[in-house]
């Protein structure tokens, strides 16, 4: 028995004792148990291994240490949430769904949900009034506000309800024009 008493030593077995004495046969059945289990965790390595393409276990530890620690990963992370944050707010000031009151709730929700602050803009009207940067007045001589045919014409596509009434672009732009030079005259009818 000395050499199984070895063996299961070796291999983490304790020895089996009935009344008292060591049993043989209590005790191969569990070094032969415990032989068993490691056949199958050295199947389950050769297997790992298969699977990152290794040849033992000390390629894949240096394929695992050229990997990016978690915590690098997570700055990583979350620096390109707050880019895109950046991104969808600055389209969302752009489209003028945003104002500058919102700019900090919008940078929270754009970086905690993106598909769901991309949600709110896309539902959100336009209430930001338009930049003065895209207010173009005509370069004149004189104090009157004489808009160009451009800014006219942007004029009329931001009031809807012009076109609704009947108004072209042309003829509204003609109309402002002439309406500037003093050519129009307006007469009341006889219930005014």
């Amino acid at each position: 028995m000395s050499h199984l008493t070895a063996i299961a030593e070796a291999v983490g077995v304790p020895l089996a004792l009935a009344d008292g004495k060591p049993d043989e046969a209590a005790t191969l059945a569990a070094v032969q148990a415990k032989v068993a289990e490691m056949k199958g965790a050295a199947a389950a390595v050769a297997d790992f291994l298969k699977l990152h393409d290794s040849p033992d276990l000390g390629a894949v530890t240096g394929k695992i240490k050229g990997m990016v620690p978690q915590a690098e990963l997570t700055a990583l992370t979350d620096r390109l949430a707050l880019i895109d944050a950046e991104k969808a707010v600055a389209a969302a000031f752009t489209a003028r769904k945003l104002t500058e009151a919102q700019r900090e709730w919008a940078m929270g929700y754009a970086k905690a949900n993106p598909t769901g602050f991309a949600a709110f803009v896309e539902k959100a009207p336009v209430s930001a009034p338009a930049p003065a940067s895209e207010i173009h007045l005509a370069d004149t001589p004189s104090d009157s506000l004489a808009l160009t045919d451009e800014a006219l014409g942007r004029q009329f596509d931001a009031t809807p309800s012009l076109a609704a009434e009947g108004f072209s672009k042309a003829s509204y732009v003609a109309f402002k024009k002439a309406d500037a030079a003093g050519q129009v005259k307006i007469h009341k009818t006889a219930k005014e």
